[in-house]
């Protein structure tokens, strides 16, 4: 027996031109990366409605694109000379990816990858163009190997085993050695260095679990890096190559550390960090290790993807803020100077009109304090109606980027409380973990919290309360609905998986390898699985239930979305299930997202507001 899905959402002429399309129209620009000789910038931008490559001079101008394909692109490298590009597609959406290269004016476009069943992840090239890295589970599903792949013979030669996840970040081709990063598992990695001529590796980071080591980069003489090994936030850090000697060379109390970037020399570092205040973007030397605040950025504006100009003058990353899409900008690390190099368009919304949202600290029911952000409509009688999203992960985190759906929301009189919840980056290592395993049932637990918290506090009616969410997200819907049935009128569920042993076994291989100490390990901890699974408690759903799941979802498999819907009919409750054709595990398509807002918006108008 399968659930019978919705293929298609049509909206009316009306519709389409109204507020929430405008919203979800609103285009953006991320992945800055400079050309080798440093005179453009390429970067993705959804301007088509479709993420593709496009090319700007530093001196402005038009963009011009540079992939004009169906499906969407979700990563790519210069070529050493910068006449080609590398990429990543995601067929259908799906994270089985699969590698190209193109000539920088559009043309000679080449498929190197030809397994439509494997994952290809996009590594570095190497210094001579010849060859680039990739990691792929095109020889055991559960683990993705690393490789070089000869760019003209399509050739593949593995240069590193990995029982999980492994992805070179960086070369030093004199001594023609490597930086591996490894992965085992969701909570732990590790830095290998790879002697590619003797085809050897060696640990950087012996450590006891579980600590983090990311983002490895050769210096002069050593290797930097991001970890928290033995501290609660991420710092930068100095590992010696012949030793291994971990020093911490810049820290801040109660700060993450999220990206770095090294100057072309090697001597300098530019260290981007996050507080509760905000961002900042600060500048370390060897010779005066003292960090330079180069530029704090206005609070909720959330910066990424930091890279730097070949000639180390100029940093180039990605900036947005509740009333601002992705756009590309541009630091000049001498004089300080900021400028915004892409303007996408955002036909029928003014920005100076949206909401920004208020940081908001409550109690668990253990006591634990958690964090999120609550967004009120102008005008919002207290209580009122509010929609609860919780994010994916369970290790991502809630920030304050630009969100289309819930200005939507919003703009139709319904607050929005974002919560991070015990498992969530960004609050240190004991939060991050503090979910693990066994200790699920408190962050099931924190659920409950949030509702409670938006009735005590008396914003929200007890009766309005509705919830959502993406992924991991979903699947706390689904035990917000099913658990705490009398705590929620209404929720959507996208992309959200419903079974811990249904997941398990239809996932991909090599995310169900790593993912064992974060969620329980199947073979050990079944009984325990089963009982915080929604699927097994569907009985005690009483909400209306909307359902969105794309076709191609490979990490989240649709038997997931179609478990919950079949149960639900076999007991005689309504649900909406929405496959969206075209679609993996996150909706990339204009049209789709489109769709999607419009019936998420409706069906929350109906069952929190009577409309």
């Amino acid at each position: 027996m399968t659930a019978s899905p919705i293929s298609e959402i049509k909206l009316s002429i009306e519709e389409s031109f109204d507020l929430t399309s405008a919203l979800a129209k609103v285009r953006s620009a991320h992945a800055p990366a400079f050309s080798p000789n440093g005179n453009q910038v390429a970067f993705i931008s959804n301007l088509t409605g479709l993420s593709q490559i496009w090319v700007v001079s530093l001196n402005g101008g038009m963009p011009h694109m540079v992939t004009a394909l169906d499906e969407p692109i979700t990563g790519f490298r210069w070529s050493p000379n910068g006449r080609k590009i590398a990429f990543e597609l995601s067929p259908g959406g799906s994270s089985r990816t699969q590698l190209f290269t193109i000539n920088i004016d559009g043309t000679n476009l080449r498929r190197l990858t030809h397994n439509a069943d494997a994952t290809h992840q996009l590594g570095i090239w190497h210094p001579t163009g010849q060859k680039l890295s990739f990691s792929s589970n095109h020889e055991t599903p559960a683990h993705l190997h690393t490789y070089w792949l000869d760019v003209q013979s399509s050739a593949y030669e593995r240069i590193a085993t990995n029982k999980g996840v492994g992805h070179l970040t960086d070369l030093d081709v004199d001594q023609n050695l490597a930086l591996l990063y490894r992965m085992d598992d969701r909570t732990d990695s590790n830095i290998y260095v790879l002697d590619l001529d003797k085809n050897t590796e060696r640990s950087l980071t012996p450590h006891l679990l579980p600590s983090k080591y990311q983002r490895a980069q050769f210096g002069q003489d050593s290797v930097y890096c991001i970890s928290d090994e033995g501290r609660e936030f991420p710092a930068f850090a100095r590992l010696e190559l012949d030793s291994a000697k971990l020093t911490f060379v810049a820290e801040r109390e109660n700060v993450t550390l999220v990206e770095f970037v090294l100057s072309p020399d090697r001597n300098a570092a530019f260290l981007l960090w996050q507080s509760a205040e905000g961002m900042a973007l600060c500048q370390w030397t060897e010779a005066s290790q003292n960090s330079r605040t180069l530029r704090a950025f206005p609070p909720q504006t959330e910066i990424s993807e930091l890279t730097i100009s070949p000639d180390g003058k100029q940093l180039a990353f990605s900036s947005s803020h509740p009333k601002a899409p992705k756009e590309i900008f541009l630091l000049d690390v001498t004089t300080d100077d900021l400028r915004q190099l892409t303007f996408s368009p955002h036909a029928g919304v003014r920005f100076d009109d949206l909401v920004v949202p208020q940081e908001i600290f409550f109690p668990a029911d253990d006591g634990l304090a958690l964090q999120g952000w609550l967004y009120l409509p102008a005008d919002f009688a207290q209580p009122g109606a509010v929609v609860v999203s919780f994010h994916g992960g369970p290790e991502a985190r809630e920030g304050t980027s630009f969100n289309p759906l819930y200005q939507a929301l919003l703009a139709q009189g319904l607050a929005v409380f974002a919560p991070n919840v015990r498992g969530s980056a960004g609050f240190g290592k004991s939060y991050e973990h503090a979910d693990n395993g066994w200790l699920r049932e408190y962050a099931l637990v924190d659920v409950a919290a949030c509702a409670d918290f938006l009735v005590l506090e008396g914003i929200a009616d007890p009766q309005r309360i509705g919830v959502m969410g993406v992924s991991y997200g979903g699947y706390l819907t689904l035990v917000s609905l099913t658990r705490f049935a009398d705590f929620f009128a209404a929720g959507v569920v996208c992309a959200g998986f419903s079974d811990f042993e249904t997941f398990f076994a239809n996932t991909e291989g090599w995310i169900a390898e790593i993912s064992k100490t974060i969620y329980g390990d199947l073979m050990q901890e079944t009984p325990f699985l089963r009982r915080i699974s929604p699927i097994h408690k569907l009985n005690a759903l009483r909400a209306p239930l909307l359902i969105f799941h794309g076709a191609n979802d490979t990490n989240v498999h649709i038997s997931e979305a179609e478990q919950v819907a079949m149960g639900l009919e076999e007991q005689g409750k309504t649900s909406s299930y929405y496959l969206a054709g075209g679609e993996g595990h996150d909706f990339q398509r204009l049209r789709t997202r489109v769709a999607q807002n419009h019936a998420m918006l409706n069906f929350f108008a109906e069952h929190l507001l009577g409309k």
